[in-house]
């Protein structure tokens, strides 16, 4: 785990807040997808697109250390979302249950 996960992490719970804690996993939500769509959307072999790829790795490190789970499809499940929201990058859209 990086060190801007660590802090990220610390200055959540630090907050003490669940709707800080929500709003950490929109953000790390919204940059997930974000990255991954320049990921596999660039060239395989352009240094923007490792560089996307790599971003959206570490991304995905903050998303599981704040709870959430990678679903196959793209998705992402995390606790605590009222409705819980699911973004798929093949589909193109947002499910909430």
């Amino acid at each position: 785990m990086n060190h801007w996960v660590i802090r990220l992490l610390i200055s959540t719970l630090l907050s003490g807040g669940v709707a800080h804690a929500e709003t950490a996993v929109s953000v790390a939500l919204e940059n997930w997808y974000s990255l991954n769509q320049k990921c596999r959307g660039g060239a395989d072999d352009s240094a923007l697109t490792v560089a996307a790829c790599e971003e959206r790795n570490g991304e995905s490190s903050v998303l599981k250390a704040l709870g959430c789970a990678y679903q196959p499809g793209d998705k992402w499940i995390c606790p605590g979302r009222t409705p819980t929201c699911l973004y798929s990058t093949r589909e193109d859209k947002t499910i909430c249950k």
